[in-house]
């Protein structure tokens, strides 16, 4: 059996990509499908206040 990976990133926050919750849910779900992928992951990392690096994932 064959695993292909893959990554990409854009520049913008998790509430941009979710201030059109609908339009970004259906693009999400279709470059999926498009791309006949098993599992889509997409994360998002940021400072807090004390400057501590967290990571949220969501799949």
């Amino acid at each position: 059996m064959v695993s292909n990976m893959g990554m990409s990133s854009i520049g913008i926050s998790i509430e941009q990509l979710l201030a059109h919750v609908y339009s970004s849910t259906e693009e999400i779900r279709y470059f999926q499908q498009l791309e006949k992928l098993l599992l889509l992951m997409i994360v998002s990392g940021y400072y807090d206040q004390e400057k501590n690096f967290k990571i949220f994932t969501y799949v």
